[in-house]
């Protein structure tokens, strides 16, 4: 039995498959009073989703997120020098794996908190 075809809740009945023809297959008038019978629901999820996303919005501290590149090349430097491709590769190496140890130091950042006072500094303790 097919039940899409019974009238429930005042509705048109579907038409039965063999006498759909392209001009009855969408009926406009059926869309738009199954659209105003359902405009209710989608405003009041609108209306939650809004006001949950302005609470969000209202309660969420805001991030900062930095980055940094650093660039460091020997070669440039050692352009007029008569060394070896080799040495100046591995010489090239060892500076940048010392350099980017310095930039790790805790020992180092101590000493530029404490020479820049930076933890009685409260714009860099407490950034707006």
């Amino acid at each position: 039995m097919n039940y899409a075809n019974f009238p429930l809740d005042k509705r048109k009945p579907l038409p039965s498959s063999d006498a759909v023809t392209a001009e009855d297959f969408i009926d406009v008038e059926r869309l738009l009073s199954m659209a105003a019978r359902q405009a209710k629901v989608v405003a009041v999820c609108a209306a939650i989703g809004l006001f949950l996303g302005v609470l969000y919005l209202q309660t969420t501290p805001p991030t900062y997120m930095a980055t940094s590149r650093v660039l460091i090349d020997e070669g440039l430097n050692k352009v007029v020098d008569e060394v070896s491709a080799a040495s100046v590769s591995m010489q090239t190496d060892s500076a940048i794996l010392s350099q980017i140890e310095i930039l790790h130091s805790a020992r180092l950042a101590a000493v530029v908190v404490d020479k820049q006072k930076l933890d009685q500094n409260d714009a860099f303790l407490y950034p707006p």
